[in-house]
């Protein structure tokens, strides 16, 4: 009976070790999965900054996934233009918004590294990067690729996470200088009709019904010269041409029905005004404007009247409402400079 009860003890206390020793591994186990991420100390945390000036100047294609939709912007070159532009290509084909454009590129320069962190199921999982916010995908002339997905944005500290692809790594960085994932078309698309600014003009003439020269406004040094060869009043001409420069269109007709097209070629072939400018790079840009009209065929427009702008440098036609007409009628006494006695008058 006695030997009976010591193997009794024996045997329940080899299986408390046992059930011991798989407790103690199956809480390490727990442990090291459900533990905070850990930052590694890799050379890429010598960096500040996600990307370097250089390799933002570099890139010449920029594709958005966010949750508007996808939208590609591509960066064209053109060694007989003063510098290079970016159109929207996807989803439509589209001359795109260089405020945009200017703002986006600032944001990715300025995307400063906290932390790195190991690219792993837990920690893609604990920072949304398996079911990212928004991904961006950059080419470079070369043809190289990076392509970066966003994640969980902390709102108590201002930061967010990025995964990048081609390093593997996951980035805690400081939350983006402008918000990127609510971007929609209207944002990408570039709706100003002009795409020069007043300092990068040489000349600009203003004709009416094409043969009759309505104003001219030649740069010389800092001065703006008329059509008489007298100097004109360089405020008043930098505000004027300041002004038509921002003006803003309601549509683009980047698709045509016959109707519609039969239409724009009878208004641009008879325009009510008409202007040629010289920039300082030796570009020439013309640009046709149509009559008043108050409607177009197939296209569905608020009641109103509009007009049509044709630029050379532009593929598609704008329409712009009427409130801006007023700009093609300056003539050069609007810029002439008043006489010394009439200032006391």
């Amino acid at each position: 009976m006695g030997l009976r009860i010591q193997t009794s003890k024996k045997t329940l206390s080899n299986w408390m070790m046992i059930v011991f020793v798989f407790t103690l591994a199956f809480s390490a186990g727990i442990s090291e999965f459900f533990q905070a991420p850990k930052s590694i100390n890799q050379d890429l945390q010598q960096y500040h900054f996600l990307f370097s000036k250089h390799q933002i100047a570099n890139f010449n294609e920029i594709r958005i996934d966010n949750r508007l939709g996808k939208f590609s912007l591509s960066r064209k070159s053109d060694s007989n233009k003063s510098d290079s532009h970016w159109d929207l290509i996807s989803p439509r084909v589209l001359p795109a918004s260089m405020d945009l454009v200017n703002r986006l590129l600032l944001t990715l320069e300025g995307v400063k590294i906290r932390k790195l962190y190991p690219k792993d199921p837990i920690n893609m999982s604990n920072f949304s990067l398996d079911n990212p916010l928004m991904k961006i995908s950059l080419h470079t002339r070369e043809g190289s690729e990076e392509e970066i997905h966003f994640g969980l944005v902390n709102p108590i500290d201002n930061s967010t996470y990025i995964y990048s692809r081609s390093k593997e790594v996951i980035y805690h960085v400081d939350a983006l200088a402008n918000s990127l994932e609510g971007l929609g078309l209207s944002e990408f698309v570039d709706s100003k009709v002009f795409t020069m600014d007043t300092a990068d003009i040489v000349e600009f003439k203003l004709f009416r019904r094409l043969s009759s020269l309505q104003l001219t406004l030649t740069k010389k040094e800092d001065n703006w010269i008329g059509k008489s060869g007298k100097t004109l009043m360089p405020n008043k001409v930098n505000e004027y041409l300041n002004s038509l420069l921002n003006i803003k269109s309601a549509l683009i007709l980047d698709k045509l029905t016959e109707n519609l097209e039969k239409t724009l070629k009878r208004l641009q072939a008879t325009p009510f005004y008409f202007i040629k400018l010289k920039l300082r790079s030796g570009e020439e840009i013309s640009y046709n404007i149509s009559t008043i009209v108050s409607n177009l065929p197939d296209i569905k427009l608020d009641k109103g009247q509009i007009y049509i702008i044709k630029a050379s440098n532009r593929e598609y036609p704008y329409v712009l409402t009427r409130d801006s007409f007023k700009f093609f009628g300056k003539k050069h006494k609007s810029f002439k400079k008043l006489p010394f006695k009439k200032l006391f008058y």
